[in-house]
């Protein structure tokens, strides 16, 4: 008799030993959160053990738990240690056996990665006060080293900065898909030309306003005067012939090129045209220049790091050399070829940005310099299609975007609903880069 209930006691430890590991492999998964610090994991973990116990397993006795972060922030071990209570060997002095369970968690990519950070860096980003670029240097690179944190980790990044246009890099100067980028100087010659001039002799009752003007979409305040006049007696006034020198430069930027091709990666039929910009002028608004895909992930932070805004917003720029990066063809070879179920490789686009459309594609000269948002939303929304037709993931993040039509484009350019994020002050950026990091990787429980 003894035996036997010696051993209907020891099954019953047994059982609640497996159901203890059980509870306690959940909560180590459950913690590997990268937002979490070790005070916050221990409290969790607290939180879930006991409400488990107590809820399912009330024989047990009080569970004492330990929780810890790993020095590199890869993994999370809980333990935990209770008794159970004997009901036959209690008679014989024996209340309670021990049992204890370890568990071990890590989040880390699994398979292959390549994911590219398509970044809006255009002057709006400069906004006063609301450190939209420099919340965006920490967050992005704050991704980087959550997703590479496993050195294992087969992980390619890419990072294409936009504005106007998109930098491909003077080192590409002579790329078989790029065209017309050689610097050159053209000689002008204007004849001798005269024309009637009226001077002004006086100026009065100067009025001076101010008014608003838009830089990329954002408001600043200048002052207009506007004055009457007197006129004198009109003369004629003769310009000289003369020949001038323009020296022209290729600062890295290159336009669109003609409609569909401006909607896709093939560059085997068309080269891109090169942003041509005159020495002295405006140096074409080019942002920084990309990175393609690389495993060097000192050189990605870098190029994050060193991210500037300039020019204004044309968002297709953006959306097709970060296509153009992904794609295993021309113009790029880092890439690796599709897998049309998105797993080896799955291929990943983050697409950020801060506004709407303010420039559009000008169809004869292919400079982004028009005024046409709807064409440039609608190639916006047919660059969005083609990416995810490919089988690419597309993460979109409106920062601060109060425009409803813009919202629902970018929301609608997402792979689904939990890829749209709608970072509505700056400071949510660190966590939407962050949850973003986190559906990218996989939790396991080590061996």
């Amino acid at each position: 008799m003894m035996a036997l209930g010696a051993a209907v006691d020891y099954s019953r430890a047994n059982a609640s030993r497996t159901a203890l590991q059980a509870i306690t492999d959940s909560t180590a998964l459950a913690l590997t959160n990268p937002r979490y610090t070790p005070e916050v994991i221990q409290y969790q973990a607290e939180q879930i053990l006991n409400a488990e116990v107590q809820d399912k397993y009330a024989f047990l006795g009080g569970i004492v738990i330990k929780a810890s972060l790993a020095n590199d922030g890869r993994s999370v071990t809980v333990s935990a240690s209770t008794v159970v209570k004997n009901n036959f060997m209690s008679r014989f002095g024996n209340d309670v056996t021990g049992i204890s369970a370890v568990a071990q968690a890590f989040r880390a990519v699994t398979g292959s990665v390549e994911l590219v950070l398509v970044l809006d860096t255009t002057n709006s980003m400069n906004d006063p006060g609301k450190n939209k670029l420099s919340t965006l240097k920490t967050a992005a690179n704050t991704m980087v080293d959550t997703l590479t944190a496993d050195k294992n980790a087969d992980v390619k990044i890419g990072v294409v900065p936009f504005a106007n246009y998109v930098n491909v890099g003077l080192s590409n100067r002579n790329q078989p898909w790029i065209s017309g980028a050689s610097d050159y100087t053209t000689n002008i010659c204007t004849p001798e030309s005269c024309n009637m001039v009226t001077p002004v002799t006086k100026t009065y009752d100067c009025v001076t306003t101010q008014k608003i003007g838009y830089n990329d979409g954002i408001p600043y305040t200048y002052n207009s005067t506007s004055c009457k006049y007197e006129y004198g007696t009109p003369y004629q006034q003769c310009t000289p012939a003369k020949c001038t020198d323009y020296k022209y430069k290729w600062n890295g930027c290159v336009l669109s090129r003609p409609y569909p091709l401006n909607l896709t990666d093939d560059v085997a039929i068309t080269p891109y045209p090169a942003f041509m910009t005159q020495t002295g002028g405006t140096p074409g608004k080019c942002a920084t220049e990309l990175q393609p895909l690389t495993k060097n992930y000192g050189q990605i932070k870098s190029t994050i790091s060193n991210l500037s805004a300039t020019g204004e917003t044309y968002i297709p720029a953006g959306l097709v050399w970060g296509l153009n990066v992904l794609s295993p063809s021309e113009p790029f070879s880092e890439a690796t070829a599709y897998d049309s179920a998105n797993r080896l490789p799955r291929k990943v686009m983050v697409f950020m940005t801060d506004g709407v459309n303010t420039k559009s594609m000008n169809t004869t000269s292919l400079k982004h310099d028009g005024s046409n948002r709807t064409q440039a939303d609608t190639y916006t929304k047919a660059l969005c299609s083609n990416i995810k037709n490919k089988g690419i993931e597309i993460y979109s993040i409106a920062l601060m975007v109060d425009d409803a039509a813009a919202k629902t484009m970018l929301q609608n350019c997402a792979s689904g609903a939990d890829h749209y994020f709608d970072a509505t002050n700056s400071a949510m950026l660190t966590s939407v880069f962050s949850q973003i990091a986190v559906s990218l990787q996989t939790t396991y429980l080590g061996k």
